[in-house]
């Protein structure tokens, strides 16, 4: 990865990684929240495997230059695995909140002179409890949605306040640089 980027790079990259990462968690959580109210968590849950990857990509494809993904040490969907990079963000952002320190607003990384990464937090918020909390809060019928939905699920025993995941956006500084998904 590069070194660094010039103010003017650092600043498209706050840019665009902010308005991409607004844009998915204004659709994904409306949607969430609308489904948590017409039907609880079970329907929540169908929401999210359903709509999220989709809704993810569509995201991307209308940004100019960014591609926008989730990620999580604790993934739900085995699509969301963090790559080693994804790993050192949210090891370093969860030690912070182990220690009480206040999480930054995003954290950039340089890919080089037409790349860079940008990640935004996703705090576990009271709502989010209701599928990613305490499994034995869960009702029988969310527990075994979840079980059978994500065999394989990690995203369960979050308290509020937790790092739930990162908004993880490939910012393309040329504007010759389609992005990812175009």
């Amino acid at each position: 990865m590069a070194t660094s980027l010039s103010p003017a790079q650092e600043q498209a990259v706050v840019q665009q990684g902010t308005a991409a990462s607004q844009a998915l968690m204004k659709t994904l959580g409306g949607q969430l929240k609308a489904a948590l109210q017409s039907g609880g968590p079970e329907n929540a849950l169908q929401v999210c495997q359903s709509v999220a990857q989709p809704l993810t990509a569509q995201t991307s494809e209308t940004q100019a230059r960014a591609t926008v993904t989730r990620t999580a040490s604790r993934f739900r969907n085995p699509l969301n695995q963090p790559d080693a990079t994804d790993k050192m963000v949210l090891a370093e952002w969860e030690k912070m909140i182990s220690q009480g320190k206040e999480l930054p607003p995003h954290r950039i990384f340089p890919i080089d002179e037409h790349q860079a990464l940008f990640y935004k937090p996703i705090p576990t918020e009271a709502i989010c409890l209701k599928c990613h909390g305490d499994p034995a809060t869960f009702s029988p019928a969310l527990a075994a949605k979840i079980k059978e939905a994500y065999p394989q699920d990690q995203a369960t025993g979050f308290q509020e306040g937790d790092l739930r995941g990162v908004f993880r956006v490939l910012v393309n500084l040329e504007p010759s640089l389609p992005s990812a998904n175009n």
